[in-house]
């Protein structure tokens, strides 16, 4: 997954932000990572799996990229993470149904 970062390598970070906010593309949809996390619907908190992840149209993310440690990733490269992730989310519920039929029985 590639991620739009605002970051200096020898520019000033308002250089820096500057070329970030231009790679954006409003019509495109993005999720938010900041510090290894994904920002969640409506950027209210954060979660770790990318199907609890909120998305973001390019208007919406750029206005996020002056935070510290925050990058976007376009949505359609995250595919197959999202795939693998849910299938994780699937084994656990599994999981969890076979506890609740213990329980029921």
């Amino acid at each position: 997954m590639k991620e739009i970062i605002a970051k200096g390598r020898g520019k000033t970070f308002l250089r820096s932000l500057i070329a970030a906010e231009k790679r954006v593309v409003d019509d495109q949809l993005y999720l938010i990572r900041r510090h290894g996390a994904w920002f969640r619907p409506k950027a209210h908190g954060y979660c770790g799996d990318l199907a609890s992840a909120g998305v973001f149209t390019g208007a919406e993310a750029r206005g996020y990229l002056a935070a510290d440690g925050v990058g976007l990733v376009l949505a359609r490269d995250t595919r197959d993470r999202m795939s693998s992730d849910l299938a994780e989310l699937d084994r656990q519920a599994e999981k969890l149904r076979k506890i609740l039929a213990e329980v029921a029985a």
